[in-house]
């Protein structure tokens, strides 16, 4: 938490990070992605100043615009990896700053409207992402294929 201290401090108070955003972090970069209707990314790494910069990236539309979406990180892939709804998931490479759309048939359906925040998760034991729409659903799992 410290480290969006420091982050609102260094933008003059005018980060406006607040409950409504979704954040991911990427342990591997040290990067902090937060955002909603666009994305900030912060470096969180030892050294940093904690700067929020806005990240541009491309593809992702559906999930940058969207609200709630679930964000985790697949460790397995090295990629941020979302969904908000319907068959479709989306891959970040932060690398190449691209969303990359799969898509599978038969999926959970759409998003619940209050969102999806942390319904949507990794399980590394299982290798799968995980994700528990409604108290009234079935429980998903959807395994991607090898990096």
């Amino acid at each position: 938490m410290d480290f969006l201290i420091r982050s609102l401090r260094a933008s003059g108070g005018r980060a406006g990070i607040d409950y409504h955003m979704r954040a991911v972090l990427d342990p591997v970069r040290r990067k902090l992605l937060v955002g909603k209707g666009q994305i900030y990314i912060h470096d969180v790494g030892p050294r940093s100043w904690h700067t929020r910069r806005t990240l541009s990236t491309t593809g992702g539309d559906p999930i940058v615009k969207s609200i709630y979406p679930g964000l985790a990180y697949d460790p397995d892939r090295d990629r941020i990896v979302a969904w908000n709804g319907g068959n479709t998931v989306y891959r970040l490479d932060l690398e190449t700053r691209v969303w990359t759309p799969i898509t599978y048939p038969s999926g959970p359906g759409p998003a619940v409207q209050d969102g999806t925040y942390k319904r949507w998760s990794y399980s590394r034991t299982s290798g799968v992402f995980v994700v528990v729409n409604s108290v009234d659903s079935d429980a998903y799992v959807l395994r991607l294929p090898p990096p």
